[in-house]
């Protein structure tokens, strides 16, 4: 599958797709990946999770985390955060402090004491399966979150 973002990027990958019905009763696709670029002559680039929303109107990236920066491991377990850090097509950067507020409204369980955005926790002791529970919050939080993103631009949009 490809997704584009905003500002004109499109990545082709192998995505697992999830099909959610949403708070409004619509039925969209949110389809996952991890995808890693090369760059320089080194090939040190990035690893990305991407998060894409279609929702049979659209389709996009709704989030790309960049997980060499917001993928952490303390002891047996890798913790994946965000910063909130999220653009709005071509009227450039939302504010973070009123995604935050949108997020706390919506699914406060997303965020933290210190009111970062905590998607979930990995255990790495063990082999990883899709109905194993960390695994489970994992996809459901980052579903939650791309839903809550949208919707954020939606409303800056309008």
């Amino acid at each position: 599958m490809s997704y584009g973002n905003a500002s004109g990027g499109t990545w082709e990958s192998f995505y697992r797709t999830f099909i959610i019905e949403d708070s409004h009763k619509n039925t969209q696709m949110i389809s996952l990946s991890i995808i890693q670029s090369v760059k320089g002559i080194n090939r040190s680039g990035k690893s990305c999770l991407m998060v894409a929303i279609d929702d049979f109107d659209k389709s996009h990236h709704s989030l790309q985390l960049n997980l060499n920066k917001f993928l952490t491991q303390h002891k047996n377990e890798f913790n994946i955060v965000h910063n909130g850090a999220i653009s709005i097509g071509n009227i450039g950067s939302g504010k973070i402090s009123e995604l935050i507020k949108l997020i706390k409204n919506e699914c406060p369980e997303l965020l933290d004491s210190h009111e970062k955005i905590h998607l979930g926790k990995i255990k790495t002791s063990k082999l990883m399966y899709i109905d194993d529970d960390d695994i489970e919050n994992l996809i459901i939080n980052l579903i939650k979150y791309a839903i809550i993103r949208d919707n954020y631009r939606k409303h800056e949009k309008s």
